[in-house]
């Protein structure tokens, strides 16, 4: 009698990206580098805040792609870091779907849609949502108040919906918010072994 074949192992990448999204002022530094502590992973500094900080200014319509591009690059940059560091995690600080939606909000520009909703489906085993929950608070040059906060936000969770893109919400105060993804992650992680 014929045995049945083994099944197929579950192959899993060496590295999970994380992308860790939100509107300005949701938490995104915040949780990336708490879930880089907790879990042994990687994380690197928002490519759109060293843009600024080398700037001066946030950057008009037609440098939107390449911030998006900056984005990819730091992914794949601390993709490789954590690999040759043994690490199981990279910390994903927003993600070119934040920027197409920027690029949307104030420039009406929807071209970069496409690119990043890609990019997204490719690079990312999990996308964390930071809920807008925390309070707005001012950093010049990098934030524009809770109403574009809150028109942002709402813009991102609709890009989510209108391409199916699964993602975890993470909400509440202080250490709560990291608890709750890395519980999430855990269990997730749990459940593809």
């Amino acid at each position: 009698m014929p045995t049945a074949p083994d099944p197929e192992p579950v192959v899993r990448p060496a590295v999970c990206r994380v992308a860790v999204i939100g509107a300005e002022s949701t938490g995104k530094t915040r949780l990336c580098n708490a879930l880089a502590q907790s879990l042994d992973g990687a994380s690197f500094e928002e490519p759109l805040r060293l843009w600024v900080a080398q700037y001066g200014r946030s950057p008009q319509a037609d440098e939107q792609r390449e911030i998006l591009q900056q984005q990819k690059q730091a992914e794949d940059q601390a993709l490789m870091a954590a690999l040759r560091a043994g690490k199981r995690w990279v910390f994903c600080d927003s993600a070119p779907l934040v920027t197409a939606v920027y690029s949307q909000f104030y420039f009406q520009d929807h071209s970069l849609v496409s690119e990043a909703v890609a990019h997204h489906r490719q690079a990312y085993a999990h996308t964390l949502l930071c809920s807008n929950d925390l309070g707005w608070q001012q950093d010049p040059g990098m934030r524009d108040g809770p109403q574009a906060q809150a028109h942002v936000q709402k813009r991102l969770m609709q890009v989510l919906s209108d391409h199916a893109l699964p993602y975890f919400s993470v909400n509440g105060q202080g250490e709560i918010r990291a608890q709750l993804a890395v519980q999430f992650l855990a269990g997730v992680d749990f459940e593809q072994r």
